[in-house]
């Protein structure tokens, strides 16, 4: 594996837009990347590619590169959006105030979501197995106590039957 994992943060964008409005208007989303140093300085990064995804999140998505001054605006209809960065997870959950492995089990489980791992389970998958999981043990906690119970009723209608 290398060091350099894609970090993928994922941004959900909502934009309130008057329910009379037939079409839905755009949104500007004004985005500022910079490199803040220990001293707390913080120098714009020109000319940094961002991939942005269109809903729907199986779209190729675009690629967005920051002026000179360290912005971007990208014009966004409502909805949901994934940002994505070249830069190690580690730095982006530094700067998030995460744990780095936190971060990285995110990335992984989104990607699941979309398709992109498909070795791992989707996140409606584990929720599915969670309830089944759930559903065994109640079974088989009513199926105990539908075994004693037989065994009780056994008993008390021949008593002359071992125990």
């Amino acid at each position: 594996m290398t060091l350099m994992l894609r970090a993928l943060v994922l941004a959900t964008l909502f934009v309130v837009v008057p329910r009379a409005a037939a079409v839905q208007a755009l949104s500007v989303l004004h985005i500022k990347v910079v490199l803040v140093e220990a001293e707390g300085k913080a120098t714009p990064v020109p000319r940094h590619a961002l991939l942005v995804s269109d809903n729907p999140t199986s779209a190729p998505p675009r690629r967005i590169v920051t002026a000179l001054d360290g912005t971007a605006d990208v014009r966004l209809r409502p909805g949901n959006y994934t940002v994505e960065s070249d830069r190690p997870v580690a730095h982006v959950a530094r700067d998030l105030g995460i744990h780095k492995e936190a971060l990285r089990q995110w990335v992984r489980q989104a990607e699941a979501d979309q398709g992109r791992r498909p070795k791992l389970l989707t996140t409606n998958e584990r929720d599915e197995l969670k309830r089944l999981r759930k559903e065994v043990v109640e079974l088989r906690r009513a199926n105990a106590i539908l075994k004693d119970a037989s065994v009780y009723f056994a008993t008390e209608l021949d008593p002359t039957r071992r125990r």
